[in-house]
């Protein structure tokens, strides 16, 4: 009896922290997409008011670099030290 109380407990505790990483990576990407998105719309509106263009490119080059793995460089101008 007890030990099914706190084995239930401890599934439970898995459970929601497991729940919680994946809420805050879900939002870690994308709050990353939305930025490099914005990023990319203000560099295609600087060069010639194209920044619905900017915006979708900007969205495509971060999904390219999770697949990949690589760093994205649009992020690191402002985010990354070092």
């Amino acid at each position: 009896m007890i030990a099914s109380i706190i084995f239930g407990g401890f599934i439970v505790c898995v459970l929601c922290g497991a729940c919680k990483e994946l809420f805050y990576n879900g939002l870690s990407y994308v709050l990353e997409l939305v930025i490099t998105a914005f990023l990319g719309a203000l560099i295609g509106w600087i060069f010639g008011g194209m920044w619905a263009f900017g915006a979708v490119i900007g969205g495509i080059y971060t999904i390219f670099c999770w697949i990949t793995g690589k760093r994205n460089v649009l992020i690191s101008w402002w985010f990354y030290r070092g």
